[in-house]
């Protein structure tokens, strides 16, 4: 009885464990060609950091979009923390937060070489957002509030 009750616990970790948020390591080539991507949805590519608590402060109106826009919305938060911030700081807080929206580590060193590639409005501030909807791009150094994000789709989807 007792060797079952181990199995169901290990089979229940096990599936737990591999249904948990993955963030996802990406070099800026890997991320332009999410950028360059086909969709019929508006694309939001929010960059933040763990260190930055106006970042932070917005991520549940991103998750909100992500959880009740998924028809017409498609959410990625782009951690752009230090490299050795990895596993230590991005991965346990976005395990600590439950994050459903697909999260990417920009796996980089120069902001000079990539953030261009991203935008060229882009000054380094963040929270910034970059959305884009038919291939056209919006990029926004902001924070945003649910309402916002919600006006903001339904401008670029008219």
């Amino acid at each position: 009885m007792e060797l079952k009750k181990i199995c169901l616990f290990l089979f229940l970790s096990i599936n737990f464990i591999s249904y948990g948020q993955k963030v996802e390591k990406v070099e800026i080539d890997d991320l332009e060609k999410l950028l360059n991507q086909s969709s019929d949805k508006v694309l939001i590519f929010n960059f933040w950091a763990t260190w930055c608590k106006p970042c932070i402060k917005e991520i549940p109106a991103f998750e909100e979009i992500n959880s009740t826009r998924s028809e017409d919305a498609k959410v990625y938060l782009v951690s752009i923390d230090f490299k050795n911030q990895y596993d230590n700081r991005v991965v346990p807080f976005v395990e600590d937060k439950g994050i459903k929206s697909q999260v990417l580590f920009l796996d980089e060193d120069n902001p000079n070489i990539w953030m261009p590639r991203i935008s060229n409005e882009w000054s380094g501030a963040i929270p910034s957002t970059l959305f884009i909807y038919n291939k056209k791009k919006y990029f926004v150094e902001k924070e945003f509030t649910l309402e916002e994000l919600n006006e903001y789709i339904n401008k670029l989807r008219k």
